[in-house]
């Protein structure tokens, strides 16, 4: 039996900063609940997300930033940006993934109890 679950968490955030997002109170929250959390940003926008991104990933050790170019003028560019994330998360062998917006900031009471079920899913 497994004595502790492997989760994954991962999000993307584009013009996080322009927009006024809370992503970094997003991926911190979500940090306490994953092992790892992936998020995506695009570094051709010059608002501050991709430098906010990498001074949370120094300070929290469990966060890996990752660039992608977004596809502006593509209609499912949510969809894709979305997937490319899961992809990415995927390959960190993870036995839960959890899928995140950069606007959702996890309850601290709340991480026990989905620890607790993404366990019992395992077992």
């Amino acid at each position: 039996m497994k004595t502790k679950t492997f989760i994954t968490g991962y999000c993307y955030v584009c013009r996080g900063v322009e927009y006024d997002l809370p992503f970094e109170a997003a991926v911190s929250s979500f940090s306490h609940l994953c092992a790892e959390v992936v998020v995506l940003t695009d570094p051709r926008f010059k608002d501050g997300t991709l430098s906010r991104l990498n001074t949370l990933a120094s300070r929290l050790g469990n966060l890996r930033v990752e660039t992608f170019e977004w596809r502006l003028d593509h209609p499912s560019a949510d969809g894709m940006a979305k997937a490319l994330a899961r992809e990415k998360a995927e390959r960190t062998g993870a036995d839960v993934l959890v899928s995140f917006d950069a606007d959702e900031v996890l309850h601290e009471n709340d991480v026990p109890k989905l620890l607790r079920v993404a366990h019992e899913m395992m077992v």
